[in-house]
């Protein structure tokens, strides 16, 4: 069965697994993949083999964050430590990349008692804060999807919560509650990502009835919505289970979303199969 499963992986995680490799990978999906696998497994097994080659895999990763700034770039070559944004963004690194690294390296630091291996990762969200000192947004709390790592600005006013902006915003309330609900700049962050969507992208279709988060650019709405923008509904579901928001009128407002936001997503999976 599975224990058959993970014995088999866990020797092979032990006699062959090496990031020792001149091979540029994403640092986005080798974070949120391997590091968080290997974090994952050594939370559910407590094999320390996992911590070991969690902790080596950060390290190397952590290379991207050498861009003068601190915003991580895109690619890095795991043996080398080269690291550069990629060519098919103009530079420029995504608002989900940067924004969805945080639980991995943060729970790796905490496991390792190796506050060092987290730091880096965790400024990211202070450094894009407006409140901060972060850029300017366009819209209340909406943050643009495309970033100069060189100035920490951004390249356009693309504002998305599906492919390339979904999981920055998810990461502002779980980070928060990863931390023991201490941080309450992340939680105003949340707050204001979460109700300026609802205020200024949540629309409800005028044939169907259903709800959607349409996107923002160049200064319009542009109304359609990722497949990927469905976690949101869980999101708003889980800040008003952990009690984040600031009154009953929001926790009314979230709910409602998040049970317009199911049926949604459920239509859209029901109505094609």
């Amino acid at each position: 069965g599975l224990n058959g499963l993970l014995g088999n992986a866990t020797k092979w995680v032990k006699e062959s697994l090496s990031f020792d490799k001149h091979q540029t990978v994403s640092f986005f999906e080798t974070t949120i993949r391997c590091l968080g696998g290997l974090m994952s497994v050594y939370d559910l097994t407590g094999n320390d083999i996992f911590l070991h080659k969690a902790k080596d895999l950060a390290r190397r990763l952590s290379a991207v964050f050498n861009s003068g700034n601190g915003m991580p770039l895109s690619e890095v070559n795991l043996a080398s430590g080269s690291a550069h944004a990629a060519q098919w963004t103009g530079g420029s690194v995504l608002l989900a990349e940067v924004g969805t690294i945080q639980l991995e390296f943060k729970s790796c630091a905490d496991r390792s008692k190796d506050p060092s291996l987290g730091e880096k990762a965790v400024r990211v969200f202070e450094k894009l804060d407006p409140k901060r000192g972060g850029p300017a947004l366009p819209l209340r709390g909406q943050f643009p999807i495309y970033i100069d790592t060189n100035h920490i600005r951004y390249r356009n006013n693309h504002i998305t919560w599906g492919a390339m902006g979904d999981s920055f915003y998810e990461y502002l309330l779980k980070y928060y509650i990863y931390e023991g609900k201490q941080d309450d700049a992340l939680r105003v962050m949340y707050i204001e990502a979460s109700e300026g969507m609802l205020h200024h992208l949540y629309r409800k279709h005028s044939a169907s009835g259903l709800y959607y988060i349409a996107e923002w650019r160049s200064g319009q709405l542009d109304d359609k919505m990722d497949e990927l923008a469905c976690f949101t509904g869980g999101m708003l579901a889980l800040g008003v289970i952990h009690q984040v928001l600031d009154n009953d009128v929001m926790v009314q407002r979230h709910t409602a979303a998040a049970e317009q936001l199911g049926e949604t997503c459920y239509q859209m999976f029901a109505r094609v199969h």
